[in-house]
């Protein structure tokens, strides 16, 4: 099976919710934090308008049609900023 790319809604939090990063170095040093070289989460965020149309068109050239218009419009749909989730093979 090939990785897939899922979306996330947003990634919104209040402060008081997210914690420092050394909490990563902890767990990954106490051999707890998953350091799955085949699963990573990154975050898409587009604000301006000529950015998301270059975007649009680089998608639209480099994806398959239908994966190009159904990213477009999810994107569109949660205003250029959304996360995504690699979950890949092994």
């Amino acid at each position: 099976m090939a990785a897939k790319v899922v979306p996330f809604i947003s990634v919104e939090y209040p402060e008081q919710r997210a914690f420092p990063d050394k909490v990563f170095d902890i767990f990954y040093e106490e051999g707890l934090a998953d350091d799955d070289p085949f699963a990573s989460i990154f975050r898409v965020r587009v604000v301006q308008e000529s950015d998301r149309d270059e975007m649009r068109q680089t998608l639209r050239t480099r994806l398959a049609p239908r994966d190009a218009e159904g990213l477009i419009w999810f994107l569109d749909d949660h205003d250029w900023d959304a996360a995504f989730l690699i979950e890949g093979t092994d």
